[in-house]
């Protein structure tokens, strides 16, 4: 008898079995949620009026019933030693075959009962959803927070000066909703944050100075807003910001030299704003930045020499600004192989086009419309091999099209129309229309009319 049992016993099988039953985490052993919890859970899917996915017939919160274990719900996850529910992620439904980007299948309002959900550590009630109404202050409960997004959504209101509480926080997305007033306070407390996505709501005030206490943020995101006043001297503290995106606000003043300190941006956008002054040459200290617009603000000056120290430049656009030159040589040096795009377009720049232009090999998009050049259009132009759009309309170049240019294979879109320029068009076997060359009076050849 004891052989016998010795056999069972050492079978690998079974001894498996054995392990997995044995396994506090295996799902027999899960624990069904807290009274709580659940009934958090229902306050909040009873504040849902219609959670039909269109033209499908199918409920995303069907499993959400009274008599089941809510762990067991769809967008529910729990801590299996516990049993408390610590993820409510609601776009994240692998049941749910309808299911799509284009849904909007939740409508109603945040319950402030979610507060009563202690353990929660993930609150994602983000993605093309229809939720109304305020965010609850109670949300500022949830101490052990450390993801919450309840972006694309309709909300209102102002954002609870309650979040400040969430002392463990690494993610916060409001994005896209219709969020009002001022950056609370509060959020100067949240130490642990690396990611504030505020953008495409109707925040307003400015900036506040508390940002630079933010020490760990990588990414900040407040484009599509209404705040206006200066950029803040402590956004310099922001060693580790990766990412600053202050697009299409009313942002004014100049832009601080303390920026040169952000030694681990890659991309800066503040387009479309109401900046002025001239840029700090500190700029040139931000050695990783692959990516900075600046167009369609009040910027003055010249363009800083120590552009051409940004050996990660990937695409600079200061269009629609008041730079004045002429354009510095080193801005297009050889230190700045990574170029890709490149647009100066209206600004009163003057001067004549660099020939240091042939070095930016990587090259793809040259853009100088409208910036009082004059001169020749330089053949270097043509050792930017990867070029596939030249606009230099709107100037006052003059001399011939160098045959050069035409020679680069991937170039689509060429215009040089109001300018000077004179002689018979170099052969090409681009399809360019005759309104890139319009506007030269000495220039001729296909696909204008022929020499005479």
């Amino acid at each position: 008898m004891n052989q016998k049992t010795n056999i069972h016993i050492h079978n690998p099988i079974h001894i498996l079995i054995i392990l997995l039953l044995s396994n506090p985490f295996h799902p027999k052993f899960v624990k069904p949620c807290h009274p709580i919890d659940k009934q958090a859970l229902l306050a909040y899917k009873h504040g849902i009026t219609n959670d039909a996915v269109p033209d499908s017939g199918y409920k995303l919160l069907h499993t959400w019933l009274p008599k089941t274990n809510c762990c067991t719900w769809e967008g529910i996850g729990c801590n299996r030693r516990n049993g408390r529910v610590n993820k409510l992620s609601m776009p994240n439904f692998p049941d749910s075959p309808f299911l799509s980007s284009s849904s909007t299948p939740l409508v109603g309002t945040i319950s402030p009962f979610l507060g009563n959900l202690t353990y929660l550590e993930t609150l994602n009630l983000g993605g093309s959803l229809n939720l109304t109404g305020p965010i609850p202050s109670e949300i500022g409960k949830l101490s052990n927070l450390i993801f919450l997004s309840l972006s694309s959504n309709q909300l209102i209101g102002s954002i609870p000066n309650s979040l400040g509480n969430l002392h463990n926080l690494d993610t916060l997305d409001l994005s896209e909703n219709k969020l009002s007033g001022k950056i609370p306070i509060g959020i100067r407390k949240l130490q642990k944050l690396s990611t504030l996505f505020l953008s495409s709501n109707n925040f307003e005030g400015s900036i506040p100075e508390f940002i630079g206490d933010l020490s760990q943020l990588y990414y900040l995101y407040l484009v599509n807003n209404n705040l206006s006043g200066p950029i803040p001297s402590s956004i310099g503290k922001l060693s580790r910001l990766n990412t600053l995106f202050l697009s299409n606000n009313q942002i004014s003043g100049s832009i601080p030299s303390s920026i040169g300190r952000l030694v681990s941006l890659e991309n800066f956008w503040v387009s479309h704003n109401k900046l002025t002054g001239v840029l700090p040459d500190s700029i040139g200290n931000l050695t990783r930045i692959q990516k900075i617009l600046l167009d369609n603000n009040m910027i003055m000056g010249k363009i800083p020499g120590s552009f051409g120290n940004l050996k990660s430049l990937s695409s600079l656009d200061l269009s629609n600004n008041l730079f004045v030159g002429p354009i510095d040589e080193s801005i297009m040096g050889k230190n700045n192989q990574l170029i890709e795009t490149l647009i100066l377009s209206n600004n009163p720049l003057g001067g004549s086009i660099p020939k240091s232009i042939g070095n930016l090999r990587q090259l793809e998009r040259l853009e100088m419309e409208n910036n009082g050049l004059s001169g020749g259009i330089p053949e270097e132009i043509g050792d930017a091999k990867k070029l596939t759009t030249i606009v230099l309309s709107s100037n006052s170049l003059n001399g011939e099209i160098p045959a050069k240019v035409f020679e680069l294979e991937n170039l689509i879109v060429f215009d040089v129309s109001r300018n000077n320029l004179v002689g018979k068009i170099p052969q090409h076997k681009m399809m360019i229309p005759a309104s890139s060359f319009s506007g030269n009076s000495g220039l001729c050849g296909d696909p204008l009319p022929p020499c005479k």
